[in-house]
């Protein structure tokens, strides 16, 4: 009479366990791709054939005219800075409540050279690599971890102006809007379709968050409920259009705390940033530049490792 009830027990555990390892392996293993972004090909440019045409022989005769021209931009490279004609980027390191912050000024004169990339060029589940190496795949000078948006299954993704995905993560969830006038902002997702934001000049949206700085000001209330403990943090602020602040902080190691979302949003208050967003951080928090990882990236049990993730924002080789 006993056995029944242990059969059906039996029975029960061993498909719960099935139903975890399932749910388990979908998460962070199983790897569904459901997009791959062709590559930017720039059509070749055909010259219309020169005809009988009397004013355009006269033209083709006379002697031109030499055109003064500025001397050409010298492009500076050292460790820390890349100054060329397109953009300016100036890395510098500094300690702030016993944590080391590496500190990018970006200045650009087109908003799109401020790029995203998938892992692998594929938009997907489980599609990952690390910053280092997606990096180096789209030819990156500089380059810092996105939102890790294949880590959910839900939550805006529009990158270099196509959508990908427009589902609310939650109702308290911002997303950051990288625009085609090289502004920064953000918004609630639930009061805004992915698809009006993009119609508006949206060129990427990265949902994670919270914003750390509207107008100028520390968003105290968002972050005084949020994001109480000391991480790596990786982040995004605009002082004015084209012209950002990037700010990667090390963490969890005997040498780094790390920072409080609050203590983070008060350095890029320090710069002078209108905005600012908090990007994905912990053992994501990565900043690469000239193909360097320049922090010391730690997984949740203070591993030197740097995590593979499902996205990049950057800025590449001119």
């Amino acid at each position: 009479m006993k056995r029944k009830p242990l059969l059906f027990s039996v029975c029960y555990l061993t498909l719960l366990t099935m139903f975890t390892a399932w749910i388990l392996l979908d998460q962070f293993v199983i790897v569904r791709t459901y997009s791959v972004d062709p590559p930017v090909t720039v059509a070749p440019v055909t010259e219309a054939p020169i005809g009988d045409d009397p004013i355009t022989e006269e033209l083709q005769t006379e002697e031109p005219v030499p055109a003064e021209t500025d001397p050409p931009f010298e492009t500076v490279i050292t460790d820390r800075s890349y100054i060329c004609e397109e953009f300016s980027i100036i890395i510098t390191e500094e300690r702030y409540l016993q944590t080391t912050l590496y500190i990018a000024e970006v200045i650009l004169t087109s908003p799109d050279q401020l790029k995203a990339a998938f892992a692998f060029n594929t938009y997907g589940r489980n599609v990952k690599d690390t910053v280092q190496n997606t990096a180096e795949a789209v030819n990156a000078v500089f380059a810092v971890n996105g939102d890790y948006y294949g880590y959910r299954k839900s939550g805006y993704v529009i990158r270099n102006g196509m959508l990908y995905r427009d589902s609310v993560y939650s109702a308290t969830q911002e997303a950051l809007i990288i625009g085609y006038d090289g502004t920064l902002s953000s918004v609630y997702e639930k009061n805004v379709p992915a698809q009006q934001l993009l119609d508006e000049g949206a060129m990427h949206v990265l949902s994670f968050g919270p914003t750390l700085i509207q107008d100028g000001q520390i968003l105290n209330n968002n972050l005084e409920s949020r994001d109480k403990k000391a991480n790596p943090r990786c982040a995004v602020g605009m002082i004015e259009p084209l012209h950002y602040i990037f700010v990667v902080a090390n963490g969890r190691t005997s040498e780094d705390r790390g920072l409080t979302a609050l203590e983070l949003a008060r350095v890029f208050q320090k710069f002078g940033c209108s905005f600012a967003y908090n990007l994905d951080g912990g053992g994501s928090a990565t900043m690469v530049f000239m193909g360097n990882v320049l922090n010391d990236p730690r997984s949740g049990k203070g591993e030197a490792k740097e995590r593979e993730v499902s996205d990049i924002v950057y800025i590449g080789a001119p």
